[in-house]
């Protein structure tokens, strides 16, 4: 247990703690958010950080896929308009906000997902899972409203 000299050193210790509390509180609000917004970004709309469309560079093509996976996808019930990552949704399910030395941010949790993630930036030659100029603005909306409530508190 802790030996505070004074009642006001006990209450700077006290603030101390609180104040780093709300602010990974606030942190983790913003990767959780942010975290989402990238997983939609790909999913729902196909695009890569800068917003362009994730597609195959394959000479032979079905939808945004090469010929052989876009089969593949489509003979599985799988769409192929756009790359979406989402084959079986193992990759994505691994995909979490965690916390990290400096606060928070979102990987993939497993070593399978990671690899797959890299596999996928090769192939489509971009990147993929940074977080848009939309998103860094999501997050830090986020990080905000979190801040609001927080100082809101009686």
């Amino acid at each position: 247990m802790n030996q505070y000299p004074s009642f006001e050193s006990f209450a700077n210790a006290q603030i101390r703690n609180l104040n780093e509390l709300a602010q990974n509180t606030m942190v983790r609000e913003s990767a959780i958010i942010t975290a989402g917004a990238i997983k939609q970004r790909i999913e729902n709309f196909g695009d890569d950080t800068d917003g362009v469309k994730i597609e195959s560079h394959s000479k032979h093509r079905f939808g945004a896929y090469s010929a052989s996976w876009g089969k593949k996808r489509s003979e599985k019930g799988r769409q192929t308009a756009i790359v979406d990552l989402n084959f079986t949704g193992q990759m994505w399910r691994d995909w979490k906000p965690v916390p990290t030395a400096d606060g928070w941010g979102a990987t993939f949790v497993t070593k399978e997902s990671m690899q797959k993630a890299k596999e996928n930036q090769a192939i489509f030659r971009t990147e993929l899972f940074g977080p848009s100029d939309l998103e860094i603005k999501l997050g830090t909306n986020a990080m905000i409203q979190r801040a609001q409530k927080i100082m809101k508190r009686k």
